[in-house]
């Protein structure tokens, strides 16, 4: 219950979302950003969101800030095996923001409008119950899930949203605080945070 009330919440608050202008003077600062300085590497996994403070997003925040979601589909996408460029990484963004942002961008992106996004383009998403053994039934289905967590056990860390890779070493967390491959799908996403995480909204993805 309490898993439905913070996704009914997260849900209104992105009725409140940003505006055009808002999103297209977003586009135009973080495209400069983007000519001057190389965050990543185009077609690579993001996997410090702290690093890119220098982009904006929603109305007055960054993507350092409130752009794990966005950071969580980027990266399900070069699992998919696309190499997204900058510009594709801008879309992405524009995208979303007018889709998706909760409270002008203070609260990051709904998963729901990660799940929307990717099925109109054609991807097959599953959304998968958040227990573990749903995760165990699920973990050898997909090599690419996407996760939101809550952090810790209360609201005061509020939540990230992860992509988790399946690889041969066992699953990998993007833009996570450790590197290392976990050897269960259940364990990565309760490591996808330094308080322990525990998700509330969580899908496989894969290609059509």
């Amino acid at each position: 219950m309490k898993n439905k009330l913070i996704l009914l919440g997260w849900a209104v608050l992105a009725w409140f979302g940003a505006s055009k202008s808002c999103v297209a003077a977003n586009e135009s600062v973080n495209r400069d950003v983007l000519k001057k300085e190389k965050l990543w590497s185009p077609g690579g996994y993001i996997e410090r969101q702290s690093e890119l403070g220098a982009l904006r997003f929603g109305k007055s925040f960054t993507m350092a800030y409130g752009g794990c979601g966005l950071i969580a589909l980027y990266n399900a996408l070069v699992a998919l095996g696309q190499e997204p460029s900058y510009d594709d990484f801008l879309g992405l963004a524009t995208d979303l923001q007018c889709r998706g942002v909760a409270w002008f961008g203070k609260y990051g992106i709904h998963p729901s409008a990660l799940r929307r996004w990717l099925k109109k383009h054609d991807y097959s998403v599953k959304r998968l119950g958040v227990t573990e053994e749903s995760f165990a039934q699920n973990e050898e289905n997909y090599k690419v899930f996407i996760v939101t967590v809550l952090n810790g056990t209360g609201l005061r860390n509020w939540v990230h949203t992860v992509c988790i890779t399946r690889v041969e070493a066992g699953f990998v967390v993007h833009n996570g605080p450790y590197e290392e491959a976990f050897c269960t799908l259940a364990e990565a996403i309760k490591n996808s945070s330094r308080q322990g995480a525990t998700a509330i909204y969580a899908m496989g993805v894969s290609k059509q």
